[in-house]
């Protein structure tokens, strides 16, 4: 089975629960992340250790670019640029979130030592499709990106600029083929004040398109929400969290009462449930071979 995951952000801690339950019950899993491994979140130099270390063209673990990648690759040069000339004392370039920081952290803050990081980001594709058997003798294909795919008759000049930062498009979902993209950019806690019916925190679904950022990153900010890593089998579009929602509740909320933890955990649930019905998810399960 194929299994999506989505922005990681350096929540390495919840990556590593998340992958362990996953190949307990699914020892051939293959994986593909949809990028932004690095920046906000609490172990990221651990997290890209463990990408570097993992992450292949063709292997077990896959992934395509995200924007936080692309980000670190354009900052480089003018890192190395700096580093030639700091003894002019000039104020050092900085990335926009703490990649810096982290780096400084593990005494990698030379050009010699990131550069097997920034070569890594940029073997990492924008695009990565797998097709997966449908009813019949139909095949579905997804298309797993980090923000969405490009319009058709998109100029090449742009296209990049969709498969890395739109948001527009994932929002409305895909209606130029049937193939279903899977991506993440977007926490769905954000997706949730533009598109009706999301669960903050969990997986979202539109017309032939699929959200797995759940945001984990983001849980102190949103402590009423699962927040959680996501997992999206494409054979079946099951749904795997390295946490259950009672769980997560207890994590988001320790301080709050019991009675207040069950009943936002029970209201949660009873919106997932039904939102496992909504009809975009609904239409791509329908081209789905009936699961035993």
């Amino acid at each position: 089975m194929h299994y999506v995951i989505g922005d990681v952000h350096g929540c390495f801690k919840d990556l590593m629960k998340l992958l362990d339950k996953i190949e307990e019950k699914d020892k051939a899993a293959r994986f593909i992340f949809v990028g932004d491994f690095i920046d906000r979140g609490p172990d990221v130099w651990e997290m890209l250790e463990w990408a570097k270390g993992h992450v292949t063209k063709t292997g077990k673990y896959r992934s395509v670019m995200g924007n936080h990648e692309k980000m670190i690759i354009e900052w480089y040069p003018d890192f190395c640029r700096w580093y030639e000339k700091r003894k002019d004392r000039a104020p050092v370039p900085m990335p926009m979130y703490d990649f810096l920081e982290r780096v400084i952290e593990q005494e990698k803050d030379t050009p010699e030592c990131l550069r097997p990081y920034v070569d890594f980001f940029r073997t990492l594709p924008l695009q990565i499709t797998v097709r997966v058997p449908g009813k019949g003798r139909k095949r579905i294909t997804y298309d797993i990106v980090h923000a969405f795919v490009p319009p058709r008759g998109t100029h090449k000049r742009k296209q990049e600029a969709f498969y890395l930062w739109d948001r527009e498009k994932g929002f409305e979902g895909n209606f130029e083929n049937d193939h279903v993209i899977v991506h993440g950019h977007t926490p769905t806690v954000i997706e949730c004040s533009y598109v009706p019916g999301t669960i903050p925190g969990m997986i979202s679904y539109r017309r032939n398109a699929v959200n797995v950022d759940g945001g984990c990153v983001f849980a102190p900010n949103h402590p009423e929400s699962p927040c959680m890593l996501c997992a999206l089998c494409l054979e079946n579009l099951e749904e795997i969290y390295p946490y259950t929602l009672e769980e997560r509740m207890q994590m988001q909320l320790p301080d709050a009462s019991e009675s207040i933890r069950e009943a936002l955990t029970e209201q949660v649930k009873k919106e997932h449930q039904e939102y496992l019905r909504d009809r975009s998810r609904a239409e791509i399960l329908r081209r789905l071979p009936k699961r035993r």
